[in-house]
């Protein structure tokens, strides 16, 4: 005789699985608070230009995805270890931020690639998907290599991805360690030399970090199982 009964143990199996791969792709933004960040572009100071335009990245993926702030080089002079969470990863984070980055005073060095890597252990990158997006209007200036973190990044992430954006380079700098970032990655890279430009790139990265966010699990359907049995 058979009995069609529902297998609720391999149910809540599917279900315990589809959550952990589910798990939201948490993001944190490096932006560059170097000495540089002062020079200016038609008559504006770069910093004030980024200040300006910073809310075109922060779309309303924000309101539902876990984002935090780091910064670099604000602090003290020629201090390579002068990086700081500004503001962790939470959800409705968006206006923390845009507070946080308006009280920057550029000061410092440019230890990107430490502040990168930082950032991809405070998502517990190797844990869960985890993007970081870099602003920086320099190259780094700490002998570290952004190119050879970012390929241990990509090897050893769930699914770590670095945005790029290269605003107010110039002419004459080889900006392929910074785009080496994105490229081993996975993600964007894009270089901007206004404000026009900067705000067009933050908006572009918003998007793809937004497009990037999870899809909802369906919902697990209980398997059907076959038991035979005697008819008594």
């Amino acid at each position: 005789m058979h009995f069609r009964i529902p297998s609720f143990a391999i149910a809540c199996a599917s279900i315990a699985i589809g959550s952990s791969a589910a798990a939201n792709d948490n993001v944190m933004v490096v932006f560059d608070g170097s000495n540089s960040m002062w020079g200016q572009i038609d008559g504006t100071a770069k910093i004030e230009i980024a200040r300006g335009v910073m809310e075109n990245l922060l779309g309303n993926w924000v309101d539902t995805r876990s984002v935090g702030l780091m910064a670099y080089g604000h602090r003290r002079r020629g201090d390579c270890s002068d990086i700081e969470v500004l503001v962790q990863p939470g959800q409705q984070s968006r206006s923390s931020i845009l507070q946080q980055i308006n009280g920057i005073t550029p000061t410092g060095k440019t230890p990107l690639t430490d502040a990168v890597e930082q950032a991809a252990i405070s998502l517990s990158y190797t844990d869960q998907p985890a993007t970081v997006v870099l602003i920086s209007d320099g190259l780094e200036s700490c002998g570290r290599d952004p190119c050879a973190l970012a390929t241990a990044l990509e090897k050893r992430g769930v699914a770590f991805t670095a945005h790029v954006v290269g605003f107010g380079l110039g002419n004459d700098e080889d900006a392929s360690s910074l785009s080496c970032i994105a490229e081993e990655t996975g993600g964007q890279y894009i270089t901007a030399a206004n404000a026009e430009e900067l705000g067009s790139a933050l908006s572009a990265v918003g998007t793809a970090v937004a497009e990037a966010e999870p899809e909802p699990e369906p919902e697990p359907q209980a398997p059907e199982v076959a038991v035979n049995g005697p008819g008594t």
